[in-house]
């Protein structure tokens, strides 16, 4: 699935179960769970995390991408242009970059 894929899936999701809020909302709940990112890194210092607990971060990795594309959706944001136009690469075939970071 590409990210404009993933982008357009949200926005149905967001437009079916009514979920409406103000962008000001929506960067304080993107905020809210990177807090929890936050906390299982912080646990996993030095002794790394179970699979239970990968799988636990990965739920909330997961918020973080669904409520940083609901933002960018609420600005009519194509944000597989915009990394594709930032870093000069082709993504096209990819959700994201597996082996190339910021």
């Amino acid at each position: 699935m590409s990210l404009k894929e993933l982008q357009q899936r949200i926005r149905e999701l967001e437009e079916s179960k009514g979920w409406v809020n103000p962008p000001d909302a929506k960067i304080t709940f993107l905020v809210e769970e990177m807090g929890e990112v936050a906390k299982w890194v912080r646990q996993s210092r030095g002794k790394g995390l179970s699979e239970d607990e990968k799988e636990e971060l990965g739920f909330e990795l997961a918020d973080v991408l669904q409520h940083l594309i609901s933002l960018a959706n609420e600005f009519k944001i194509d944000l597989e242009r915009s990394i594709q136009k930032k870093k000069g690469i082709d993504y096209t075939n990819f959700l994201l970059p597996t082996a190339y970071c910021c």
